[in-house]
Parts: structure tokens; sequence; C-alpha cells
């Protein structure tokens, strides 16, 4: 294979509308070529494997959905690597309106779409041009992607980009305008999720400002997820509010909310409020990403607003995370709110521990 065509990104308009403007790219300038999606390690082996390329073909491997192990593959071939990205809202009302997600699917769609490819967008290869501004026109696109390919764009091939995209032969329109003309709209997912329930367009609007760094090259460090994300297993179909009476039999009180964070250690504030706790009332809290990371148990104080701390490292950020809240004894009286919940990263993972622990 003597030509390799990489990208990585979400899955959303910036990168299906780029992946677009490499292949005619790659028409207009090289002819034949071979398209191949993998998102796994496994899929890589099993899909390039399988080609029978001639050396002169030119091959465009892309992930939009990047799992851990797949990345470094992206780095260790040292080609010339296209990051895409698009901020929190836009991954997930594309997803609302093209895979009919509901918010709360959208949400943990887009949370886990940014997180895949942070380790590559907040530290960028050498050879690698980052695509997250989906203002820019497409002819200055081209010739950004002919730079990184080590192409000559000349004037028969433009125009021929120019009819594979679908624009008359003066029209040079930006990629923004292209996403609209040929992608789902994603500003009508608001419509759509406002018919099921505003706090699902309310879920998106408070997680975006807390998501949204990664599309813009920046580690997440810190963020907040909505108390009302979380779910209760008696009302599994719908967001939590308010406070919940504690009257009734040992049980889960919270679970979920299922959303993505990067590898790294990480703290868990958890801020609590109780009232009418009069009887001898038994909590345990935990995380848990793909098994139990953290856990504390406590006794419930009758009445007030108290925090709860949980130290814990992710070392598959491909499984989601879920908080879960539990009353270990059966309860006659009492009432609990989760108040927030506030993340933040203490440091990157050490290598060889194990990923538990509590505080």
């Amino acid at each position: 294979m003597s030509r390799l065509f990489s990208l990585v990104g979400t899955p959303s308009p910036a990168f299906y509308t780029t992946l677009n403007v490499v292949k005619a790219l790659a028409t207009a300038v090289i002819g034949e070529h071979d398209v191949v999606c993998a998102n796994t390690m496994v899929e890589l082996g099993d899909r390039l494997s399988g080609l029978s390329t001639p050396p002169e073909r030119c091959v465009i491997l892309y992930s939009d959905y990047p799992q851990p192990d797949v990345l470094p593959a992206f780095t260790a071939i040292d080609a010339p690597l296209v990051i895409c990205a698009d901020d929190f809202l836009t991954i997930a009302h594309f997803s609302v309106v093209w895979r009919e997600y509901g918010g709360v699917d959208a949400a943990r769609f887009a949370s886990m779409g940014l997180v895949n490819i942070e380790p590559l967008i907040s530290a960028p290869p050498r050879s690698s041009m980052i695509v997250d501004d989906t203002n820019v026109v497409l002819g200055e696109l081209v010739s950004r992607l002919a730079r990184l390919y080590g192409l000559s764009v000349d004037e028969a091939a433009r125009q021929a980009i120019r009819s594979a995209l679908g624009q008359s032969a003066s029209e040079d329109e930006t990629l923004k305008a292209y996403a609209a003309r040929t992608q789902p709209e994603p500003r009508n997912a608001r419509s759509i999720l406002d018919g099921r329930s505003p706090l699902e367009t309310e879920l998106l609007d408070l997680l975006a400002p807390h998501y949204g760094p990664i599309a813009r090259g920046r580690r997440l460090e810190r963020l907040e997820w909505p108390p009302f994300a979380l779910l209760r297993p008696d009302f599994p179909d719908r967001l939590t509010v308010g406070p919940i009476d504690l009257t009734g039999p040992a049980r889960f009180i919270y679970y979920g909310p299922y959303f993505a964070l990067p590898r790294g250690r990480w703290r868990a504030e958890l801020i609590l409020e109780v009232s009418d706790c009069y009887s001898d009332n038994q909590i345990a809290i935990d995380v848990v990403s793909g098994g139990v990371l953290a856990a504390v148990k406590a006794k419930l104080p009758a009445q007030g607003v108290y925090s709860c701390e949980l130290a814990f490292a992710i070392w598959a950020p491909s499984n989601p995370v879920e908080i879960r809240l539990q009353l270990l004894t059966g309860a006659i009286e009492g009432m609990l709110m989760l108040r927030s919940i506030r993340l933040n990263r203490v440091a990157p993972p050490a290598r060889g521990g194990d990923g538990s622990g509590a505080s």
C-alpha cells in the first residue's frame, strides 16, 4: 500500500462531510481506492488483511467511534492523520435526528464520542490536521488536505472534486453548508426532544459546556453531571426530579447515568440532602465502570446537607460510568435528594494499578 489516508473523529457532520471530501480528493487525484472503517483493533486487522490491494492503490482508513485499543494504531503507522470534531450538542443532536435517540441516549453517545478522541485531539501527532471549524470553505479544506497527504491538485482535479460533492463549477460553499445539504439537520433535534420531555433538552444543554473543551483540543479535567440524569429502579424510563421517599425495603435508590470519562484518576464529590431520617438508615454508594471501582457506606443523619467523596481510576474509557446509591436497610421514614455530582481528574492513571479505591 503506497498511500494511506487516515481519519479519526466524532460521529457527526464534521467527520462525515470531511470523509466525503477526502474520498472525492482521492478519486480526482489518484483514482480507484478502498475505504475501510475500523473502530477496534479486531476490525482493523480483519479489514486490512482482507484487502487485495495493489501497491499503487489508495486506502482511506477511518474510525468514527474509535475504541481505546485502536487509537495507538493510527499514530504507530506514522501516516498523515485527520482528526475531526464537532461540539457536544452537535453530536448529540445529530444522533437524535440520524439514529432516533432520545435525549439520555444522545447524551451518552455524545460524551463517549468526545472521550474516544480526547487522547488524539489533545495531543495530536506530528503529521496531523484538525477539522473543528465547519465554516472552512471547501476549496481551502481541499488544499489543506492535499498538503497533508502530499498530493498535487490542479484545476481539473478541483473541478472533479466540486462535481463529486455536487457543486457547480464556480461554487465553493463552506463545510457547514455542505453538511446542511447532505447530512441530517441537527437543528431539528430540539423540537423532537421537546416533544418527548423538556428535561431531555435541558440535560444536553447542561452537559455541553462540560464536555465541550474536548472538541477544542483540551483534556477533560472537571465536570458536573446533573443529578436528574440518574435513574430510579421503580421509574427506569424517566429522569429523576425531586427528593425520594426512603420508606420501604432495602433497595437501590439511584443508578446511572452511564456517561463517559477519559482514562485517568478521578474524584467524585456527591452532595446529599436528607430529612426525617430518625431510624438507623444505612446506605452504600459506589462507582461502577466494568466493575466496582470505589465504594463507601454510611449511616444517614437525621437531616441536613452532606458531602461524600469517592476516588477511583478509569482504565477502560469505553465502559460508561455509573454511580449507584443503595439503601441497605428497610426504612420507615425519611427523604433523600442528590443535589450535585462533581467530578475532578486528579492525575493520569499510574501503571500497574487496578483502578480501585474509596475515600
